[in-house]
């Protein structure tokens, strides 16, 4: 019996994150900066030895965190496919969206958007359907999740909240057959290390769950 390796990727930057935007679910695609982010995941963080053997690859369906994805699989000559899914979806922030964050100390939450508890059961029921079935069968699996800052901090898994997550980010977990975790890695930026700066959440994104 072998535990599953778990690597929980952010998506690269888009514009809105380099201009502190809230986007939730908005559908914005990776900016010039973000699609070498992502190179870099594919070429510095895994070989395409690595990914080829992966077993499964999940990504948000937002176009940042699959494009991230994309272009992470392109390394590998046999890759995975790639499954997207709404439930890894950032949070739907409602009339937020699209607003600056130094806009939003004055703005209550809509009435329409998605609750924090709304946000961690779908993240929640997404990981014990897919995640922890895996981990069950003891197969020795790794699999990836391709999806958001604040809806990873909240939701995958629940028990993990210490620190902010910068673009490409890869926090790894090794999960035994009871769904018992170990941390590996935590937001290891190290594929970006000398090739321009990192952004991580901010705070006050963080602290209205939806800013990525």
């Amino acid at each position: 019996m072998a535990d599953l390796i778990v690597h929980l990727i952010r998506h690269g930057q888009t514009d809105d994150n380099a201009n502190k935007i809230i986007q939730g679910q908005k559908d914005t695609p990776l900016n010039q900066a973000g699609i070498h982010q992502a190179s870099l995941l594919a070429s510095n963080a895994f070989a395409p030895s690595v990914i080829d053997g992966w077993s499964y690859v999940w990504s948000s369906d937002l176009m940042r965190a699959a494009q991230t994805a994309k272009i992470l699989l392109s390394a590998s000559a046999t890759p995975p496919t790639l499954m997207t899914t709404p439930r890894l979806r950032e949070r739907y922030m409602s009339s937020l969206q699209g607003l600056e964050i130094s806009a939003l100390s004055s703005r209550p939450m809509p009435a329409n958007a998605e609750t924090v508890p709304q946000m961690q059961a779908r993240g929640l029921a997404f990981w014990k359907d897919e995640i922890l079935s895996l981990a069950e069968k003891a197969n020795g699996d790794t699999v990836a999740l391709v999806s958001h800052g604040a809806f990873r901090l909240l939701s995958l898994p629940p028990d993990i909240h210490p620190a902010l997550l910068p673009n490409t980010s890869v926090t790894t977990l090794h999960l035994n057959r009871q769904g018992l975790g170990v941390l590996k890695t935590w937001a290891d930026v190290s594929h970006l290390v000398g090739h321009g700066p990192t952004e991580t959440l901010d705070s006050r994104l963080l602290n209205l769950c939806g800013g990525e």
